[in-house]
């Protein structure tokens, strides 16, 4: 087999010579300190949480949809209103906190108020 060209080269097993270090300053350059100021672990669940949600609401609104008539017409218009309405809303609350230099809450919010909107389409299609 020939040998690679350019930077890539074979190493010996076991041999870390030719690889490079990462250090605790690089690592400082790459990584803003705004990130040091997330609650990753809420990050996350609410993540979860809003897809296990949207989960729900995709499958009652399948339910509603398959039955089909004015509501499932209804339902249609109002997703597609929903979608629009709440991405602008997520996109300016964004702007919003990034000019306040508050970036760093700029995901928690957006994943909170996804999660409101789809708690209150869950709690409305089972009571449809």
């Amino acid at each position: 087999m020939p040998e690679p060209a350019g930077p890539v080269k074979q190493h010996a097993a076991g041999t870390d010579a030719a690889r490079p270090r990462l250090t605790a300053a690089a690592v400082q350059c790459v990584v803003s300190p705004m990130f040091a100021e997330i609650d990753w672990q809420k990050l996350a669940a609410d993540t979860v949480m809003l897809m296990a949600e949207a989960q729900m609401v995709v499958a009652l609104r399948l339910g509603k949809l398959a039955g089909g008539g004015a509501a499932a017409e209804a339902e249609c218009r109002r997703m597609v209103d929903e979608k629009w309405s709440a991405a602008v809303a997520s996109h300016w609350d964004w702007l919003r906190l990034l000019a306040a230099g508050r970036g760093h809450d700029a995901m928690g919010r957006s994943i909170s108020s996804y999660r409101r909107k789809v708690r209150a389409n869950r709690r409305r299609l089972l009571r449809a």
